[in-house]
């Protein structure tokens, strides 16, 4: 999906299911305080903010431009050789 155009309720929808998420772990994952939001932008009621849009794309990993790096491990995780 190009992230120049705002995307449709039933996409959000549709990405939501596939990934078997609730509403209120989508409304976290782009820092919403609960799922009623998410639920406006699946609905029409509301559009989802471009920038929102983004950020979401990029936590699933389907943003045309960016892709998750690979998770580093924590400070003072590593065991030195």
């Amino acid at each position: 999906m190009s992230m120049q155009h705002a995307p449709t309720p039933e996409t959000l929808r549709a990405w939501r299911i596939e990934l078997g998420m609730t509403q209120a772990e989508c409304a976290s994952l782009v820092f919403l305080a609960d799922g009623k939001r998410w639920s406006e932008y699946e609905r029409g009621v509301v559009p989802i903010d471009p920038a929102r849009f983004e950020l979401f794309a990029i936590k699933l990993g389907r943003h045309q431009d960016y892709v998750p790096a690979a998770r580093m491990p924590a400070p003072g995780s590593m065991v030195p050789a």
